[in-house]
C-alpha cells in the first residue's frame, strides 16, 4: 500500500444478464437484458485516489434492455464478390 493511503475494504457485486439470440429476416440480432450491481451494494474502487475515494462509489444498481441487429453479412458477401471481379480492391 502506498504512503499515505489507507485500506479499502472487500465487496463482492453481482451482475446478472441474459441474451437470446435469433434470426431476423436475414440479419442475426441479439436481445439482451442487464442487471448490473443487483443487490445494490455500497462499495468503493481501491484504485480511485485516496482524496476522493468517499465521493466517488461505484455505481449502484442499474437495469439495461439491448438488441443488436447485425446487417454486416449482406455487406460483407457484396464485397466477396467485388474482390473476385477486381483483385485490387481490399
Amino acid at each position: 500500500m502506498a504512503e499515505g493511503d489507507s485500506a479499502t475494504a472487500g465487496y463482492t457485486l453481482v451482475n446478472l444478464s441474459l441474451v437470446r439470440h435469433f434470426n431476423l429476416g436475414r440479419a442475426d440480432a441479439m436481445a439482451f437484458a442487464k442487471l448490473g450491481n443487483a443487490a445494490d451494494k455500497l462499495a468503493y474502487n481501491a484504485s480511485t485516489i485516496q482524496t476522493i475515494r468517499g465521493l466517488s462509489p461505484v455505481a449502484g444498481r442499474a437495469l439495461q434492455f439491448g438488441m443488436r441487429v447485425a446487417f454486416w453479412c449482406r455487406f460483407a458477401t457484396f464485397r466477396a464478390q467485388v474482390r473476385r471481379l477486381h483483385p485490387k480492391v481490399r
